[in-house]
């Protein structure tokens, strides 16, 4: 009867222990150890210009690399199309953050493309980053079948 005592007693003091241990080890130990104080939300930069977004988050005590990415119509020069890590995630200070900026427009010297293949003439505009906007096809007895023989705009 004893020894029943003792073991209930041991249980008992088993389950009162073991999670009151697990509790100071969850939200005391750990925290330390791995630095929870040093944790901060990411604001959300998308939509600010390059310079504003970098200077927010060296503010934070984040680490910067920007990416430029090719002019689009369908964002604002100079500023921030995406980021990464994710806007409002939880970062350590010194975390490295890659922000996409909105290129540029750049001026062009267009290559004369008269006498080039169809195929060769739709490389060298995707090469400078131009996009096609029509193709029209006629007959041209001086020019072979296939081959581009006037273009607008112009060369040069």
């Amino acid at each position: 009867m004893k020894i029943l005592k003792y073991i209930l007693r041991f249980l008992i003091s088993l389950l009162i222990l073991i999670p009151l241990w697990i509790l100071m080890f969850d939200y005391l130990i750990l925290p330390t150890y791995v630095g929870a104080e040093n944790n901060i939300f990411l604001p959300d930069c998308r939509g600010d210009y390059q310079h504003i977004a970098t200077k927010k988050l060296s503010d934070l005590e984040l680490d910067v690399k920007i990416i430029n990415l090719p002019f689009s119509l369908e964002n604002k020069s100079g500023t921030v199309v995406k980021m990464h890590p994710k806007s409002f995630t939880k970062v350590k200070k010194g975390r490295l953050i890659v922000l996409s900026i909105a290129g540029h427009k750049k001026n062009i010297l267009l290559p004369d493309l008269r006498n080039l293949s169809i195929r060769n003439a739709k490389i060298k505009i995707s090469e400078l980053s131009l996009n096609l906007d029509t193709l029209m096809y006629e007959f041209n007895p001086e020019i072979k079948n296939g081959y581009v023989s006037f273009q607008i705009p112009t060369n040069g």
